[in-house]
């Protein structure tokens, strides 16, 4: 059984890296499924989150108590993803074709998206690189 959880976490991880990466290249996927494949990012990472929610929600309890170094800085680097991916989505969500913002705005929200895409990437090729061993096993 923990295998096959194991397994699951593994594929949608691996999805989530794919459909990131994918779509961070905008300019080759086009606009409409950029947005889409944002979209289902975001579905992704909620069910991630509620995979992962009794080990998020032991590591909050005992973060100052009873925590690894390394589980500590898994902790931290998953809420600067999720920070990173939360803005990214609001902004993307702000600066879709979907809805009309005031054109004033646009720009100011495109540059976050964009910084923000940037950031989370970075942190998650650290994230990748963290999880190494697990990931090649």
């Amino acid at each position: 059984m923990k295998t096959n959880k194991q397994k699951m976490n593994w594929i949608i991880d691996a999805v989530l890296f794919a459909a990131f990466i994918i779509c961070f290249l905008s300019d080759l996927t086009g606009l409409l499924a950029h947005q889409i494949l944002g979209i289902a990012i975001a579905t992704l990472c909620a069910i991630h989150f509620i995979l992962h929610w009794s080990w998020i929600k032991s590591v909050t309890v005992h973060f100052f108590k009873r925590t690894s170094r390394q589980v500590r800085n898994f902790y931290l680097a998953d809420i600067c993803i999720t920070l990173g991916l939360s803005i990214m989505i609001i902004t993307g969500l702000f600066i879709t074709t979907w809805f009309e913002l005031a054109p004033q705005y646009y720009a100011a929200f495109k540059d976050i998206h964009v910084i923000s895409a940037f950031v989370t990437l970075v942190l998650v090729i650290v994230k990748v690189g963290m999880h190494w061993r697990w990931i090649f096993n």
